[in-house]
């Protein structure tokens, strides 16, 4: 009796685990975030990101051959001239997250990777580490001192070993 017991009741387990699949998980919902001009002689940019282990960082506009900048207490003159990327970065984890803004670099055509300028950064009062909370999400702008002329290639996410592709 033990024996009829015990292979029907593996007959039966048999059946439920040879059924159809369980169904995927739905996929979670996405925030509708209603759109916004661009700043004066700003270029909007869709689809420039990098990610990572819960991270992102999306470079959504730039500003580019700009000849100086002028803050709220300062004027100031780059050795070349500005560029300016305004990115999102996104932190997906459960506790804050820091983004050391010296490992986003600008990598232009000739190859060179340059680091923010933190005078310009400074004046503009962007942090040269950006605290991002958990689960949040930071727009900031990055300010580069660049040779006149440079062509952009991409945005370097040192800490994601990426690049994020700028339009030419």
């Amino acid at each position: 009796m033990r024996r009829i017991l015990l292979l029907t009741t593996l007959v039966v387990l048999a059946a439920c685990t040879a059924a159809d699949p369980p169904p995927a998980p739905a996929t979670s919902p996405t925030y509708v975030l209603a759109p916004r001009p661009a700043r004066p002689l700003e270029t909007p940019l869709t689809g420039a990101s990098a990610t990572g282990d819960q991270v992102s960082v999306t470079v959504i506009a730039v500003r580019a051959h700009l000849a100086s900048l002028i803050g709220t207490h300062a004027e100031w003159l780059p050795r070349g001239e500005y560029e300016r990327l305004r990115v999102v970065l996104d932190n997906g984890t459960a506790t804050y997250r820091e983004f050391s803004t010296e490992r986003l670099l600008l990598v232009t055509a000739d190859g060179t990777a340059h680091r923010p300028d933190y005078d310009a950064m400074n004046i503009a009062r962007q942090p040269k580490v950006a605290t991002v909370p958990a689960q949040g999400r930071l727009e900031m702008d990055l300010w580069y001192d660049v040779p006149v002329g440079s062509r952009l290639i991409a945005l370097r996410v040192a800490d994601l070993g990426t690049d994020v592709p700028l339009p030419s």
